[in-house]
Formats: C-alpha cells, sequence, structure tokens
C-alpha cells in the first residue's frame, strides 16, 4: 500500500525541471520566430512603403473598386463575371426591342452606334448546334461612342482604345432569358493616377451613359 502510493506522488523537483525545459523551448521558439518577423519585416518594410507610396497617388476611388472587384471574383471564382456589369431584360421584351431602347437612350448620351456584331447569326444557327454540340443562343454586340471623347483619351494614352467603342451585348441564356453584358469601366476611370479632371468628368458621362442605356433598355423605357 505504502509503495502504490509512493509511486504515484510527484516529485517536485523534477516536476519544476521539466517545467523550465518546456518554458526555455518556448522562449526559444518565440525568440526565433520573432528574429524571423524581424527580418523578413526588415526586407519587405521598403519595398510595401515604396508600394503604399505609389498607391498614394491613386485615384480615391481605386482601392474601392479594385476592393468590390476582388470581392466578386472570390464569390464567382471567374475573372470575366469579376469585370462586367449585367442586368437581366424584363421576361417578354425581345431582342429587337431592347436594341430600338438600346439606340434611343444612346443619342440623350451624345452616344452614337458606331458598329455591331452578331457572332451567332441566324444564318449560321446550323453550323453552330453541329460544331459546338451545344444549343443555338441569340448573341449580338452593339457598339457606342462619342468620338471627341475617345480623341481625348487616346491623347491621354493610346491604351484606352482597348476600351472603345463601349461594347453592350444582348445575350440569351440557357434559358432562353435575354442579358446585357458590358465591360467594368470603373477601373479604367478610377484605377490608376486621377485622370484630369475634365476628362474624368467626360469619362464618367460615358459611363454613365452606358449604365442608362442598360438599365432602361432592360425594362424597355425610352
Amino acid at each position: 500500500m505504502f509503495v502504490t502510493q509512493f509511486a504515484h506522488q510527484t516529485d517536485p523537483v523534477v516536476e519544476q525541471r521539466h517545467s523550465g525545459k518546456v518554458l526555455s523551448v518556448v522562449r526559444n521558439v518565440l525568440a526565433f520566430v520573432g528574429l524571423i518577423l524581424i527580418v523578413v519585416a526588415a526586407v519587405l518594410a521598403p519595398k510595401l512603403l515604396g508600394l503604399w507610396s505609389q498607391v498614394q497617388e491613386f485615384d480615391d476611388m481605386a482601392l474601392p473598386t479594385f476592393r468590390m472587384m476582388g470581392e466578386k471574383l472570390l464569390t464567382t471564382g471567374n475573372p470575366a463575371e469579376a469585370t462586367v456589369w449585367r442586368v437581366a431584360v424584363a421576361p417578354g421584351l425581345s431582342a429587337a426591342e431592347v436594341e430600338d431602347v438600346m439606340d434611343s437612350v444612346a443619342g440623350e448620351h451624345n452616344l452614337k452606334r458606331v458598329g455591331e456584331s452578331q457572332l451567332f447569326s441566324d444564318e449560321h444557327r446550323d453550323t453552330v448546334v453541329t460544331l459546338a454540340g451545344i444549343p443555338y443562343r441569340f448573341s449580338k454586340t452593339l457598339m457606342y461612342c462619342n468620338s471627341l471623347i475617345a480623341a481625348k483619351m487616346f491623347n491621354q494614352n493610346m491604351a484606352y482604345s482597348a476600351f472603345t467603342p463601349c461594347r453592350i451585348t444582348v445575350i440569351e441564356d440557357g434559358e432562353g432569358r435575354l442579358w446585357l453584358y458590358t465591360l467594368n469601366i470603373d477601373m479604367m476611370i478610377y484605377g490608376g493616377k486621377p485622370l484630369p479632371d475634365g476628362l474624368k468628368q467626360d469619362a464618367l458621362a460615358v459611363r454613365d451613359g452606358i449604365r442608362d442605356i442598360m438599365q432602361r433598355a432592360a425594362t424597355g423605357e425610352f
């Protein structure tokens, strides 16, 4: 009985030594981690400060714009979805009716229709179905532009030519419903250093015009 009780007793000295060793290991690990963090901070700090200094020169709306796009990318997992605006067309409206409204509203915003592209034309219906192996769906892209504003944008930076003319696609989904898609041009307007005030106002006028075209065409509102 005495032997059994003695065997289960803990030697305070041994326990203290064991605790001391554990604490010593923990301190050493923390010290090592701290050293690594200090080294990393020393290496990255100048780069991060330089990067932050550059970002500070961007438009005030740059970070919110990219944050919204980033959130959309994380939600959908699709970069195309993250860089477009889309609006569902009200049931019952035909593509021809939507197109008529788009042209009418565009004129109100001094935007001229400068072209169109019907990727899946009716004459190619059978070819699309045969080669793609999927049901035919309507898709037509209408192009709008204000040539004076475009000339100003090109004068600022020729890379803006990749965003012109503004394109709005009328496309049918797998259930036969029509949608309107266009590029999110906020990233062009807000995504870097601020545009000159006059040019920025022109770009925003085009942006607002495109959004108005989509919203009203989706409801058939002239």
